[in-house]
């Protein structure tokens, strides 16, 4: 399935299309900067983990949180090409908007009988390709970081993945799910935090052993992510104090 993804992109970009993408990165970085000042942290932890994938030495899995209309733009706006990311199927309906995310790298999310996310994800990982997966599986309502899936803990014991914890903080005010348009002028934060390395465990790993790993990942992941949303509501509520 990956290699059909591949191909589709590969023919796309050798139109010239990608380097329309990267143009596109460029500007979107820019418009962040300018309408919501937006910072990134922890940069050298994503270069680092982009390096060892290169080398072979770990395949890249990128695990934001997601709370906005704004999180796959973000999202990708630091990040080196090639990368794939995981999307819901039914956004690759408009004929346009399927050609820009499969270019992309947008790898379509079909479930139940007819697909099986977790088996993209280990497939995509082990090719070697980074992936950038919503832990939470959709986004939250209200900002805060909703119970993490097992699918990219399963997908990373599976492979031997890295993953970098991507918080992304101030997105929620800037475009949340329930507005049409964005707020321009609201801050956001982009951390990438240190990477968590996970063994590749056989295919024929006891079960328990496979959830304890699961388990464990997870809640680091869940650590890391929940303790830099926390803060960043306290910092909020501290300024909205002041200004009352």
């Amino acid at each position: 399935m990956v290699e059909e993804f591949e191909h589709r992109r590969s023919a796309l970009a050798s139109a010239g299309v990608w380097l329309t993408v990267q143009i596109l990165r460029v500007l979107f970085g820019l418009y962040f900067k300018l309408f919501h000042s937006i910072r990134y942290r922890g940069r050298e932890n994503l270069l680092e983990a982009q390096r060892a994938a290169a080398r072979g030495e770990a395949p890249l899995l990128v695990a934001p949180n997601h709370q906005s209309f704004y999180d796959g733009f973000l999202t990708g706006v630091p990040m080196r090409p090639f990368f794939y990311f995981m999307i819901e199927a039914s956004y690759f309906k408009p004929a346009i908007l399927k050609w820009v995310l499969l270019t992309m790298g947008g790898v379509p999310v079909i479930r139940g009988e007819r697909g099986d996310p977790l088996r993209v994800m280990i497939e995509t990982l082990r090719s070697g390709k980074t992936l950038i997966v919503y832990p939470e599986g959709h986004r939250s309502r209200n900002g805060s970081l909703l119970r993490l899936r097992s699918g990219c803990a399963r997908a990373a014991v599976a492979s031997g993945a890295t993953i970098v914890p991507l918080s992304m903080a101030g997105a929620f005010d800037a475009w949340p799910r329930h507005r049409k348009l964005p707020r321009l002028f609201t801050p956001m934060v982009l951390e990438h935090h240190r990477p968590i390395h996970c063994p590749r465990l056989p295919d024929d790993s006891p079960p328990e052993e496979v959830q304890a790993h699961v388990d464990q990942v997870l809640a680091r992941l869940d650590q890391v992510l929940r303790r830099r949303l926390e803060a960043w509501k306290r910092l909020r509520a501290r300024k909205a104090r002041r200004r009352t």
